[in-house]
């Protein structure tokens, strides 16, 4: 089950800590007490224009050019649900929940012809096909996908976090500008939870709104985090996945597109980080 579940990262992760010490010139901003402007971001929408379904389970499609489906039960399920998407031999899975609430997955593999297929647990770990459908995808443009929220790294222009996006970024002009001044004020804001880390169960997702009012995090947090603002402000981010060679542990960092190119950034080791590019073998992205 793609490496048998590799949500296992945040326990790794318990053997470092993150570089994240407030300094004595921190200050601490109360999201939206600087920014009174509109807030504009790129978010999912359900316009039914292209809808697939077997009666069960549905797939609204008609944003494949913008990099995602949503994805929603018809009724409940008693038994857990999985949703796989596959282009080639690469391929994502996904947990549906059964509440009848859309769920958004992005396409993230690139152009091409996708499979998306549903399976329904049956005992164990075993599962069996109740559904599959095929979708030729052809976006907009190029990494898209990267400017939208999705199940790994959910927002909406309400959360605190986009508003604190607008905060720091407001009367800054570039994104390298706007990229600084988030990251560098989480590594700040944010302390590395080991509690977290040693408890954390098989199949975690972060939740936002929690995590930033918590002021602590797992690295799947400090990455979930760092993306959610970014994107707020229309930068390509992804949420990265992978081996960090350097420390032997499985790891989440990002990636943040300046200039047409892909650079790393690390919120949970911040400015200390002594790892080097080469050390990040990147597994999945989000």
């Amino acid at each position: 089950m793609w490496r048998v579940y590799r949500w296992i990262l945040a326990l790794f992760c318990l053997f470092f800590s993150a570089c994240s010490s407030q300094s004595t010139k921190f200050q601490e901003i109360e999201p939206g007490s600087i920014y009174k402007g509109e807030i504009t971001i790129n978010e999912p929408s359900s316009s039914n224009e292209v809808v697939l379904s077997n009666g069960q389970i549905e797939i609204d499609a008609s944003n494949t050019s913008d990099g995602y489906v949503m994805v929603r039960t018809l009724q409940p399920f008693d038994a857990k649900l999985k949703c796989r998407i596959q282009l080639g031999t690469d391929q994502y899975t996904y947990t549906l929940p059964s509440n009848m609430e859309y769920s958004v997955f992005p396409l993230q593999m690139g152009n091409g012809e996708y499979s998306i297929t549903f399976y329904q647990n049956i005992q164990d770990n075993k599962y069996a096909q109740i559904y599959s459908e095929d979708l030729s995808v052809q976006q907009k443009q190029e990494d898209r996908v990267f400017v939208f929220p999705n199940q790994f790294v959910w927002y909406t222009h309400e959360y605190p976090a986009i508003l604190l996006s607008y905060d720091l970024c407001d009367g800054l002009e570039g994104d390298q500008e706007k990229i600084d001044a988030i990251y560098n004020y989480l590594i700040q804001y944010m302390d590395y939870d080991n509690e977290k880390a040693a408890n954390v169960q098989a199949g975690y997702i972060p939740n936002l709104e929690q995590v930033l009012q918590e002021k602590k995090g797992i690295c799947f947090d400090y990455a979930a985090l760092m993306a959610a603002m970014l994107r707020a402000q229309n930068i390509p981010t992804r949420l990265v996945m992978g081996d960090l060679s350097s420390e032997g542990i499985y790891h989440a960092w990002n990636q943040v597109e300046i200039d047409g190119e892909w650079t790393w950034y690390d919120p949970t080791y911040g400015k200390n980080n002594k790892n080097k590019t080469e050390d990040y073998i990147e597994d999945r992205r989000y």
